[in-house]
């Protein structure tokens, strides 16, 4: 039996480090544009790791279909235990549990006594003598915001 091939899976790690690294401290370009970058290339490491162990790294045929079996079946999984429930401003993924209690949606700030008052378009009209009102449809109470809890 001959020994394991460890070096192109060492040169894989080392080149997406190599270019995970560039993304971020040389490139010039927007924290989007990294985090694709970054995402799109650790993709593409793991495609190679998994090509080489199933064709380059010398491992017994046994072996090698338990090993890829096993990284298929993990990768299969974290769509099953995980979801995606957004994104940030960086286009980062937020992952949480699939099965676990929802984080809540941070509550709304209460209203200020400034945000009461009407706005001054109608405070200005509603203060304008005769023969200014407002439409029969406008309310008279300022709008309040939507609950985010839909």
């Amino acid at each position: 039996m001959s020994r394991p091939r460890l070096w192109p899976a060492a040169l894989v790690l080392l080149i997406g480090a190599l270019a995970i690294a560039r993304i971020w401290l040389v490139a010039d370009s927007i924290r989007q544009w990294q985090m694709v970058q970054t995402i799109v290339t650790s993709i593409v490491v793991v495609i190679l790791l998994i090509a080489w162990l199933a064709f380059a790294s010398r491992l017994p045929r046994r072996t090698r279909l338990v090993g890829v079996a096993l990284a298929l079946g993990a990768l299969a999984l974290v769509p099953a235990v995980f979801r995606i429930r957004g994104v940030t401003g960086d286009l980062r993924p937020i992952v949480e549990p699939r099965f676990g209690r929802s984080a809540a949606l941070p509550e709304p700030a209460p209203p200020t006594p400034a945000a009461e008052s009407p706005p001054a378009p109608v405070a200005a009209a509603a203060r304008s003598g005769p023969g200014a009102s407002l439409a029969p449809a406008f309310p008279a109470t300022p709008c309040r915001p939507m609950s985010a809890s839909r």
